[in-house]
């Protein structure tokens, strides 16, 4: 009964409510832009900031810690410091997938910004403390503690939806936003004005806008429009936020092999902590509360209790329509195909051509060969794709195509193709953000939370899976003694992982077909 309450008319509600806030921002004239709540603007621009910022010191972080593994607790040994990088990261999205049901539900009940000044801090705090570490069982704890303390993924996208229900149209990429966010809204709207109105593709395949003046005549037609126009708004902004993400990491793995040469790999990864704190003085002075006044509690015994049991039963929100179930299937293995194939890269690599990738310089070129591929396709979805075509069946033709490129790249006769063909299974990537914003509508706006720990705890749980699977597939398939005519069936099985990641993201592609029909598979099956 409480979740059919939760989701019972979200999607129209919501959509609605869109409509008739752009329709009146639309008849408020030249006020419009002053209409809003100013502080929500800049809560959305300190969470770009810190997406960047953040991104920079983990980006170094994750450069280097599999290197500190090796060299500073196994002495050296390289079979074992992978094997404990390996752990380390498990753990860390073992945890990750523990704590964001409780970020999740904690920021709807009890506001994010406190939740996020928290989970930066002692971020910041815990990696200077791994630099620091005596053993290995230290070290992985101190991994599983980042990750269950880390809810700043969680609370960022949850503020993105607050800005995007409570703000006009105009506000985003508008003239109180930044001269890049303008820029980055220009690009992804595809080159269009920034007046917030969106075309969308009606029944009969015509493209239209929405008008302020004349309402449409039919209920399902106005439904259909505004939540187009939600569609497209979210995907824009999960975009930009990605973008921000995916920016500062790349820097950040490219800063951190050069820190490490100049300040020793101890005070490097420190660093990464000290990167967090700038960050954590800016949003301290200017990141506001993001949840209306009349969705907050205060913080008592009772309402703390009653947000912790709730918590615990957050994950069943992802099973509350056929259709979210679904999307949340097609989102864990399209993070577990990528995760693990990611992983299992480098090996695969070295074993095949003898030549290996596992080492700074490399590793900073295939980072930035992803982000270049999936930024590139990120921009051409949002900025033309999208306006086009249905969001299911574009996201899924994107997934199909990477998921064939990874079945090419088991062909490959040279690291130079690895390379090139990487950049095409990159694409799988740029989808995440419009995949998301596919499940947001799914539930009321002051559930939102509850939505976005359910569904990072989805993606960390497939994150821990996918090194372990993928490796395991790997490493059990290949034998370093087959030679001579044996060495076309060595390479088959060598490749075998590259097949598995093909499946997940085929698998992927397909569930989110079959998602808008879910619901009805959903009730036959309970039937």
């Amino acid at each position: 009964g409480a979740m059919a309450e939760v989701t019972s008319g979200a999607v129209d509600e919501e959509a609605l409510l869109l409509e008739g806030r752009h329709r009146a921002a639309n008849e408020a004239g030249n006020g419009a832009e002053t209409a809003f709540d100013v502080t929500k603007m800049t809560a959305k621009n300190c969470v770009n900031l810190w997406q960047f910022i953040g991104s920079i010191g983990m980006g170094i972080f994750f450069a280097l810690y599999s290197d500190y593994a090796t060299d500073k607790i196994c002495d050296g040994d390289d079979s074992q410091g992978s094997l404990l990088a390996t752990y380390a990261f498990v753990s860390y999205d073992l945890a990750s997938f523990l704590s964001a049901p409780f970020f999740g539900t904690f920021s709807d009940t009890f506001g994010r910004r406190n939740l996020y000044l928290f989970s930066i801090a002692t971020g910041s705090i815990l990696f200077i403390v791994i630099g620091e570490v005596p053993n290995k069982y230290a070290f992985v704890l101190s991994f599983a503690i980042l990750g269950f303390c880390n809810g700043t993924s969680v609370l960022s996208y949850s503020i993105f939806v607050d800005f995007v229900m409570h703000m006009p149209a105009e506000a985003a990429g508008g003239a109180q936003d930044s001269y890049f966010n303008r820029f980055l809204f220009r690009v992804l709207r595809g080159l269009r004005s920034m007046d917030g109105v969106t075309p969308f593709i009606s029944r009969d395949g015509n493209s239209e806008a929405p008008s302020s003046s004349s309402p449409p005549t039919e209920p399902v037609d106005r439904q259909e429009r505004a939540g187009r126009q939600l569609m497209d708004r979210l995907s824009v902004m999960y975009t930009v936020g990605w973008f921000y993400l995916m920016a500062g990491y790349v820097l950040g793995v490219v800063l951190g092999p050069i820190l490490k040469n100049w300040l020793g790999i101890k005070l490097a990864i420190a660093t990464a902590g000290f990167v967090y704190m700038p960050a954590f003085v800016v949003l301290f002075l200017y990141l506001g509360e993001t949840v209306p006044k009349t969705q907050k509690k205060e913080l008592s015994v009772s309402s703390f209790w009653a947000s912790l049991v709730e918590a615990l039963s957050s994950l069943q929100l992802l099973a509350s329509s056929g259709s979210l179930l679904v999307l949340s299937c097609a989102f864990f293995f399209l993070m577990l195909g990528f995760s693990g194939m990611m992983d299992v890269l480098m090996f695969w690599v070295e074993f095949k051509f003898g030549y290996y990738l596992d080492n700074s310089k490399h590793q900073s070129e295939l980072y930035l060969v992803i982000i270049s591929g999936a930024l590139f396709t990120a921009v051409m979805c949002n900025a033309f794709l999208y306006k086009i075509f249905d969001y299911h069946y574009t996201i899924a033709v994107v997934l199909a195509t990477g998921g064939i490129f990874a079945g090419i790249l088991s062909t490959t006769r040279s690291v130079t193709m690895v390379i090139a063909g990487v950049f095409f299974v990159s694409w799988v990537v740029a989808v995440y953000p419009t995949l998301l914003a596919l499940m947001t509508p799914s539930v009321s706006y002051a559930h939102q939370g509850h939505l976005q720990g359910s569904l990072n705890a989805v993606s960390s749980a497939a994150l821990a899976c996918g090194p372990v699977v993928f490796e395991y597939i790997f490493y059990d398939t290949i034998d370093d003694d087959m030679e001579g005519t044996q060495a076309a069936r060595r390479n088959l099985i060598a490749n075998s992982f590259w097949f598995a990641a093909m499946g997940c993201f085929l698998l992927s592609g397909a569930l989110i077909i079959l998602a808008p029909a879910g619901n009805n598979l959903l009730g036959k099956f309970a039937v």
